[in-house]
């Protein structure tokens, strides 16, 4: 059996009937509790279920919330270095350590953005109303845990500067955030990984973009993208991804910033 108890946040984006506001904006505070109960299966995986509940609030006009879950647990078992080497010998490459320098441009549109957000195609990631023209930031990552061969964990930090894409305005980013790296294909000159990333604090310099209200300066970094292993020792990477700032509805506020395609170059040592 499970029980938790914490800070929950509650934001409500309120309206109007003109000219008469009907409902207010509203952010605040309060007690999230909840009970569930976690089913091993066996010393890997975990059944779970939940029910979550935030009060109502009176001043705020506010229902009770309740939240019910369902999902598995995976529990990841560390393999000693020296057997992974030994039995391992063709197993993917996990560098330690990535720097690179990237460059966004939307010269080629946003068409790769739209695709993997139309909920009609392939809707894995998300799109902002304002939007990046183009951009460079620089970026380093450092490797936490891998697998012997089929993902990688990082954590990442990035500053970046941005001009938006109707207005021109120039705003700046900071962040750290956690990456998924997943090899795809190993050649013997090259090696091709899918990364994501989700959810990871940040800094954004304006909070309006083109004319859209962002909310505060805090706000959350996704990305998406492929990139590569080369060169003569493989210590030479390229990547091509897509990214997203959105404050995910912390604030009533939430249009979001789509970031174009953004090419980088770096080493990994």
């Amino acid at each position: 059996m499970i029980g938790e108890g914490g800070l929950g946040l509650v934001m409500r984006h309120g309206f109007e009937v003109a000219p008469v506001t009907a409902v207010t904006n509203a952010t605040y505070a309060t007690f999230l509790s909840g009970v569930g109960l976690d089913y091993r299966l066996n010393e890997r995986w975990d059944l779970l279920t939940e029910l979550l509940v935030i009060p109502g609030s009176s001043k705020y006009v506010q229902p009770t919330t309740e939240f019910i879950l369902g999902g598995f647990n995976y529990t990841l078992r560390r393999v000693p270095s020296v057997p992974v080497r030994q039995e391992s010998p063709g197993a993917p490459i996990w560098p330690r350590n990535i720097v690179q320098v990237g460059y966004a441009t939307n010269a080629l549109g946003y068409d790769v953005n739209d695709f993997f957000t139309n909920t009609h195609k392939f809707p894995i990631f998300w799109v902002g109303l304002a939007s990046a023209a183009n951009g460079v930031s620089v970026e380093y990552r450092r490797n936490l845990y891998h697998t012997r061969r089929w993902f990688a964990l990082d954590a990442g930090a990035d500053i970046s500067t941005w001009k938006s894409n109707h207005d021109g305005t120039r705003f700046y980013t900071a962040a750290v955030y956690p990456v998924l790296r997943i090899p795809l294909v190993r050649t013997n000159p090259l090696e091709f990984y899918f990364s994501y990333s989700l959810a990871g604090p940040a800094y954004i310099s304006r909070t309006n973009v083109d004319g859209f209200e962002l909310g505060k300066n805090f706000t959350f970094q996704d990305y998406m993208g492929f990139g590569m292993y080369f060169g003569r020792n493989r210590h030479l990477t390229g990547e091509a991804r897509i990214a997203h700032y959105s404050n995910g509805n912390l604030f009533p506020e939430d249009p979001g910033v789509t970031i174009p395609l953004t090419f980088s170059l770096g080493t990994s040592f």
